[in-house]
């Protein structure tokens, strides 16, 4: 939201099932990265094998170097759905 200075979200999921909560009227500022450790095979069977935090550690990095240089900040939120 541009009022509070934000233009773009990352979302990085481990088994997809967010897609179905993001609000159609933002998809346009939302970066969605389902399933990430798939895109890395020896990282994804390393989650398979019960590593599941080794991901967000490179989720953390990719989101961190993809974005030097164009953000004034970045913030990490560990496991929204962990909250409720």
């Amino acid at each position: 939201d541009d009022r509070i200075g934000v233009s773009e979200f990352w979302l990085y999921d481990s088994d997809g099932s967010l897609s179905k909560h993001l609000p159609a009227a933002w998809r346009p500022r939302i970066r969605y990265f389902p399933r990430f450790q798939e895109t890395f095979p020896v990282l994804h069977r390393l989650v398979q094998k019960g590593h599941k935090y080794m991901a967000e550690l490179l989720a953390y990095d990719h989101c961190l170097y993809s974005n030097m240089g164009a953000a004034n900040w970045i913030v990490y939120v560990h496991e929204v759905d962990a909250f409720y």
